[in-house]
């Protein structure tokens, strides 16, 4: 599971436990990161932060939408294009094959490794991350314990 997703989950679980203060922080942090972050670092915020916290957040019985008063400009925009993204789709197999102007495979176009191929999300470690504050998060998570 990528660094980024492990924090999306956390903020989830805490705000569902009634503590709001992580996903202020996970927010304010990636509005600095969309807004003056290099470009990997706003992808890895983008997929591996939002939308894992949009993901675990539509099960539980607040859903989703209960992080939009939390999200700055920026940062709802990034979350309402990843929704733009999902509408109609049922799967990441959609998803990935209507960004490539495709179709996804049927069951019977076996083995689906030979088409996931063309989209690989490389995993992130400490020193792929630019922005400070975001590297400090992936390094206390990828510390040994």
């Amino acid at each position: 599971m990528h660094l980024l997703q492990m924090v999306g989950r956390y903020v989830v679980e805490r705000f569902e436990d009634g503590d709001q203060e992580p996903a202020n922080t996970a927010f304010a942090l990636a509005e600095r990161v969309f807004t003056a972050g290099p470009p990997d670092d706003r992808g890895a915020i983008r997929y591996g932060l939002l939308e894992e916290i949009q993901n675990v957040s539509s099960h539980r019985m607040f859903g989703a939408n209960a992080f939009l008063p939390l999200l700055g400009p920026v940062t709802a925009a990034q979350w309402h294009e990843l929704n733009e993204e999902w509408a109609g789709k049922r799967s990441l197999a959609e998803v990935v094959a209507s960004e490539h102007g495709k179709k996804p495979p049927r069951w019977w176009e076996w083995p689906p490794w030979k088409w996931w191929r063309w989209r690989t999300r490389r995993r992130i470690g400490p020193d792929d991350v630019q922005d400070p504050e975001l590297r400090k998060i992936v390094e206390s998570m990828t510390r040994k314990q």
